[in-house]
């Protein structure tokens, strides 16, 4: 893995967390400290303008939304989180964008039964998928 020349924010999944599996934070944290990613793990970064929100894993019940609060519907916010079952728990319109992962965009479809198996192949309890979608609170990016 080459060092990276911009800056680049990262969040910890469910198999980060031990939701299965060991629980790696710790050294994922410092190899990807090394090669210049910072780990935010219910963080907020400021920059001109704007603000990143990184929080922690939902599997974990790490994913502290309470952190939007700080925030008005005038600022920019941008959120960083593995489930997009984090945006079910957003009390508030702060959050101009989500940016997720864990349900890896559906990389399993099987033909014409897709959707009568979907509750056990995503795995999420929202109707979330792939793509981009408006939630309630939020406009939610869910990405392989």
């Amino acid at each position: 893995m080459a060092d990276l020349s911009l800056p680049t924010y990262a969040v910890l999944g469910n198999h980060d967390v031990q939701k299965p599996g060991e629980d790696i934070r710790n050294e994922l944290t410092a190899t990807l400290g090394k090669r210049g990613v910072t780990l935010l793990n219910n963080d907020v970064l400021a920059f001109p303008k704007r603000y990143l929100v990184g929080l922690g894993d939902h599997d974990g019940g790490e994913d502290n939304v309470l952190l939007l609060n700080k925030f008005h519907v005038a600022d920019t916010v941008v959120v960083l989180t593995h489930n997009p079952d984090t945006t079910l728990n957003y009390v508030n319109y702060n959050a101009d964008l989500t940016l997720v992962g864990h349900t890896h965009c559906g990389q399993i479809r099987v033909p014409f039964i897709h959707n009568r198996l979907r509750q056990y192949i995503i795995p999420v309890d929202g109707d979330f998928d792939c793509g981009l979608t408006p939630t309630k609170y939020t406009q939610l990016l869910i990405t392989p």
